[in-house]
Parts: structure tokens; C-alpha cells; sequence
């Protein structure tokens, strides 16, 4: 299949693209001319790789009507501890070189200290403190980045 782009005018902008892009050329991100199928878009370095809303019991975060919110890339997750979950990816990361962003989905006017305590290959683990340094159960959102 083969897609040649034109601007208003009528007029073609570029030679006709016919290629879709390789996983090296998705990681390396640099391409202007492969096109993306749906398929290799997650090898994008620019794009979440693993996502989930969990709530304070540790379970997937329910949107209220007795449904998931929804994730994407995780097997499991676990209430390990007072404030400490775990999230096992289903598609583990090449390394555990990756970026976790931690996110609080309750609103509290309590100051909450999140970050990824254990992180490897196959799983990440979270601890959520109050301003005093002790663990508490809180509703938190998690975004993964990385190579898989």
C-alpha cells in the first residue's frame, strides 16, 4: 500500500511513503518518511508503555458504575503492604532503566510523598508516605517509559 501526502492546493508535499517503519526505526525515532502501523507504535520511545489507576485496596481503580477503569500492560496487581503496591507488567521492560510517574487520584489536602521503591524487568513497586513519613493507602495512578 502506498500514500502520497498533499497540501491544501492540491500540490504533493513528499515522495509517496510505501514503507512502514521497523521496530529499530520506531526506537530510534527519527524516521520522517516509514509510516507507523498500529502494531509498532508502542516501540516509540515517546509513548507509555505500561498504565493503570489503582486504588487504595490495591485493586484496578473503578470508575463508580463496578467497572475497571481500565490499564494497559499490567498482569497484576497487589496491596502488598500499608501503602505499597505492586504492579507486575505483562510485557516485561528490556531493563529496568525505565521512568515511572506516580500520581494521586483521591483528593486530600494531605501532602503525599509517591515514588517507585523496587523497580525491575518484570515489575514495579510503589510506596505512598504522608508528610510525616508514614505509609498510608491512597489512590494513585502510574504511567511507565521505556524500552521492552
Amino acid at each position: 500500500m502506498s500514500w502520497t501526502f498533499y497540501n491544501s492546493s492540491g500540490q504533493q508535499l513528499r515522495a509517496t511513503a510505501d514503507k512502514a517503519a521497523t521496530q529499530a526505526e520506531m526506537e530510534a525515532a527519527s524516521s520522517t518518511t516509514a509510516y507507523v502501523t498500529p502494531g509498532r507504535t508502542h516501540h516509540h520511545p515517546g509513548v507509555a508503555k505500561a498504565w493503570a489507576a489503582v486504588s487504595s485496596t490495591g485493586a484496578l481503580e473503578d470508575s463508580g458504575t463496578g467497572e475497571s477503569n481500565g490499564a494497559y500492560n499490567i498482569a497484576s496487581v497487589t496491596d502488598v503492604g500499608t501503602g505499597r503496591h505492586k504492579l507486575v507488567w505483562d510485557v516485561d521492560f528490556a531493563d529496568a532503566n525505565y521512568v515511572v510517574a506516580i500520581g494521586q487520584t483521591e483528593d486530600h489536602n494531605v501532602g503525599k510523598n509517591m515514588w517507585s521503591h523496587d523497580r525491575a524487568v518484570d515489575y514495579v513497586e510503589n510506596l505512598i508516605e504522608d508528610d510525616s513519613n508514614t505509609r498510608l493507602d491512597h489512590s494513585t495512578s502510574t504511567v511507565a517509559f521505556g524500552d521492552q
